[in-house]
């Protein structure tokens, strides 16, 4: 091998090195969905509602927050594209009077490959096993579950229902629009 060819391996592979790192590092899970983000920025979509038993509602909000982490970031594994591509800011918010914890995506990002945040099924799954006592009804954005597979214009406000008896989740059901129980009250 001549001077220059040596050179070159030396340079080139390092470089290779350098590149594959940056591109695993920076990869994302696929291309963005700009009007995806725009909608969530726009109307902060409720991803969950639960209506709790009396005074039970700084204790759930507690139990979410702390299963979605200090970051307040969540992944979702169980919907539908693009909602299992993006890494969700949340805003948990409690109405104490109306006994009631909506959980709303306050942005949506691509998330990348190497990055693992909580995902908002289990982080539900926990609040229902550990609190159930505490809970009434859950609400689920329609998006946050595979089990709906219409695709037409109604989709993004459509959710699912279950009621809570003796602690146990009751069977989901689709439901159109949020409860009323669930909407924010006008000051």
């Amino acid at each position: 091998m001549s001077p220059v060819e040596v050179a070159a391996f030396y340079f080139v592979v390092p470089l290779m090195a350098i590149m594959a790192w940056f591109f695993r590092r920076y990869e994302t899970d696929g291309a963005e969905v700009p009007e995806f983000e725009e909608w969530c920025a726009r109307t902060r979509p409720v991803l969950i509602a639960v209506r709790c038993a009396p005074g039970s509602a700084a204790r759930v909000r507690h139990a979410i927050l702390k299963g979605i982490g200090e970051r307040r970031e969540v992944e979702n594994h169980r919907g539908v594209f693009p909602w299992t591509r993006y890494v969700f800011h949340l805003d948990v918010e409690i109405s104490a009077a109306r006994d009631v914890v909506r959980v709303r995506v306050a942005r949506a990002v691509i998330r990348r490959v190497i990055e693992t945040r909580p995902e908002i099924g289990r982080v539900i799954d926990a609040v229902a096993n550990d609190l159930g006592d505490c809970l009434e009804v859950l609400w689920l954005h329609a998006d946050v579950q595979r089990d709906d597979e219409s695709r037409d214009s109604l989709r993004r406000e459509r959710g699912w229902q279950a009621s809570v008896e003796r602690g146990k989740v009751k069977t989901f059901l689709p439901t159109l629009g949020l409860p009323g129980w669930a909407r924010p009250t006008r000051a």
